[in-house]
């Protein structure tokens, strides 16, 4: 399908990510929170992320009046009638997802529903679905702008057709797009959760945590595993490893710092977390009893 306007569901860190990337690449894009003054602020927030890039002379200003013209903040869902593709982007929880879903498609039954998660299988996303053939997966990886890889899903009942929609639309994201099999955590989220987790339990035997990071680097990733949690978001790969350790136990289990830090806020996401705004270390991490014995 011709995709011209996309509708972005969930207008945090990620969703602003994924409509910033769309607008950026010539989409209109209407975002959507729970109200519009919601929004209007995420809108605020991704105007916010790009100044210093004209500041700096890095992006030309043009370009940033482009793409905020692009997004257009709404709680309007009947501007969901005529988008022929619809990206989700709240938390993982399938209650949720499915709810919204059901609602896009009683307004839209022909739109493209595209779900962003990181470990919810999509066939679970579509049970209660009318159009099942309808729903594929795109997950993006934080922070959008900067990450290229675009992981797209097809479940059983994924049509030829929905799955092209979500490469092309992709493509045009300038992401470099995989296209995988449905299941628990689909590839990047089973083998990458190994690595952002083993880097927990490696604290917990004592070692720095950004001793873990610096072993990473030199071994030859671009990122250590606790830097992945904080820029990722760690409720994200909190609630991920949840359901991949409740899916595959063998595979799979939460460090209990991990599970620490989250309940404390100490998540990340455009906020300190073991590394503060001017990358050096945060020693506040020492705090979490299990992540400091060093």
């Amino acid at each position: 399908m011709a995709v011209d306007r996309v509708v972005v569901i969930g207008a945090g860190l990620m969703g602003q990510g994924i409509a910033q990337v769309c607008a950026d690449n010539g989409f209109v894009v209407f975002l959507f929170d729970v109200d519009e003054p919601t929004a209007q602020k995420a809108k605020q927030n991704i105007a916010g992320r790009l100044e210093p890039l004209v500041r700096k002379g890095r992006w030309p200003a043009e370009r940033c009046d482009r793409l905020l013209k692009n997004i257009q903040p709404s709680a309007d869902y009947t501007h969901l009638a005529t988008v022929p593709l619809v990206i989700e982007s709240v938390f993982e929880d399938l209650e949720s997802k499915q709810k919204i879903l059901e609602t896009v498609q009683k307004i839209n039954p022909q739109a493209v529903f595209a779900t962003n998660t990181s470990a919810l299988p999509i066939v679970d996303v579509s049970a209660k679905s009318r159009r099942p053939e309808q729903v594929v997966g795109m997950q993006h990886f934080s922070p959008v702008p900067m990450m290229p890889l675009l992981e797209v899903v097809q479940s059983p009942h994924t049509s030829p057709a929905a799955l092209a929609t979500a490469v092309a639309c992709g493509r045009r994201q300038n992401k470099t797009c995989i296209v995988v099999e449905d299941g628990p955590g689909f590839y990047t989220s089973r083998t990458f959760g190994i690595y952002v987790l083993t880097g927990f339990f490696l604290v917990e035997t004592g070692l720095d945590p950004w001793e873990v990071d610096q072993i990473a680097l030199e071994a030859g990733f671009p990122q250590g595993p606790l830097d992945i949690y904080g820029t990722a978001g760690g409720r994200i790969i909190y609630r991920a490893a949840r359901f991949l350790e409740s899916q595959r136990p063998d595979l799979f289990s939460v460090p209990e710092t991990l599970t620490r830090l989250v309940a404390a806020g100490y998540v990340g996401a455009g906020t300190p977390c073991f590394y503060k705004v001017d990358r050096q270390p945060d020693e506040s991490a020492r705090r979490f009893d299990g992540a400091t014995r060093i």
